[in-house]
Formats: C-alpha cells, sequence, structure tokens
C-alpha cells in the first residue's frame, strides 16, 4: 500500500496543477503552428511547432488564445516533462477535442 502512494505522490509531482489534458496540432497551409510568448499574433514567436508534436493546456486563457506547455515529438516521454517550452497558442490550431 505505501508503494502505491509512494507511486501516486510521484506522478502528482511530475504535473502542475494547472495541467488540463494534452493535445495535438492541425494541419495548417505553411506547415507549423506558431508558439508565441504573448496571446496574441504579433506576440513574439517562441517556436513553429509541427503536427505530431504535443502541447498540454493550461488554465490561462485569453479569448480564443490558451495558455500551453509544448514539446517536439515525443521529447516529453524521452527527455522529461520540465523540457516543455511554455508559451500561447490559438485555440482553432489544436486539435478538435481540445481547443
Amino acid at each position: 500500500m505505501l508503494r502505491i502512494l509512494a507511486f501516486l505522490a510521484c506522478l502528482a509531482a511530475v504535473a502542475p496543477a494547472a495541467a488540463t489534458e494534452f493535445c495535438g496540432l492541425r494541419p495548417t497551409s505553411d506547415g507549423f503552428v506558431a508558439l508565441r510568448a504573448g496571446p496574441s499574433a504579433q506576440a513574439r514567436l517562441i517556436a513553429r511547432m509541427r503536427v505530431g508534436d504535443e502541447v498540454m493546456l493550461g488554465l490561462d486563457r485569453v479569448g480564443p488564445w490558451i495558455a500551453v506547455r509544448w514539446w517536439r515529438g515525443d521529447t516529453r516521454l524521452t527527455r522529461g516533462f520540465a523540457t516543455g517550452r511554455r508559451g500561447w497558442v490559438h485555440g482553432a490550431l489544436l486539435d478538435e477535442i481540445c481547443g
């Protein structure tokens, strides 16, 4: 029983409380989805995300913009949760079940 409780405690420590769900990205005509420094198309571009990358939705939202944590491909699994970059993405560019 103690091992199970310790395991559950470790899982809780890995993901922040603001985490809600993991999502994919929709394909776009230019081949990427912009990860922005703020909730605006004019905010600084942090990264060019691609289909197959993974984002985790946060709780912060400003209009159609959603705060996310992003990993290239499966790097969350291979290099760890903390390697994700934080930024903002327009909700229309997330998979249908997420945005």
